[in-house]
C-alpha cells in the first residue's frame, strides 16, 4: 500500500486494521448465514467473492478502492476457516474425528514454520 498506491502510513496501517475487522465481521455475521444455507455451498461462494476482492485489489490502482477490497476480502475469508473444519469434520468417519481435532491445527501450524 505504501509502495504501490502511495499510501501514507496511516491509511496503510488502517487498510491493515480494516482487514482483521472484516475478518471480525465476516465471522460473526457471515457465520450465521453459512449455518441456515449449509457449509459447501457458502464456502463456495465465499471463495469466488474472495477471489473477486484479491483481483480488484490488484488490478485497481486506486488506494481506496483496495482499501475497501482489502476490508472485503477480509470479510469473506473470515467464516472460511470454521467452515473447512465443518466440512471437514462432515467428510471424515467418525473415528478420526478426535485426530482431526488435534491433527488439523498442527497441520496448520507445521506450514506456517515450513515457509519461514
Amino acid at each position: 500500500m505504501l509502495r504501490t498506491r502511495k499510501a501514507t502510513a496511516f491509511a496503510a496501517g488502517v487498510s491493515g486494521s480494516g482487514f482483521w475487522a472484516g475478518q471480525t465481521l465476516g465471522r460473526a455475521a457471515l457465520g450465521f448465514v453459512t449455518e441456515r444455507y449449509g457449509e459447501r455451498i457458502c464456502i463456495t461462494i465465499y471463495l469466488a467473492f474472495a477471489v473477486a476482492m484479491q483481483l480488484i485489489f490488484w488490478l485497481v490502482p486506486s488506494f481506496m478502492a483496495s482499501a475497501i477490497a482489502v476490508v472485503f476480502l477480509g470479510v469473506f475469508l473470515g467464516p472460511m476457516f470454521p467452515g473447512a473444519i465443518t466440512v471437514t469434520a462432515k467428510l471424515l468417519p467418525k473415528h478420526i474425528h478426535r485426530l482431526h481435532g488435534f491433527a488439523f491445527p498442527e497441520s496448520l501450524d507445521i506450514l506456517v514454520y515450513i515457509r519461514w
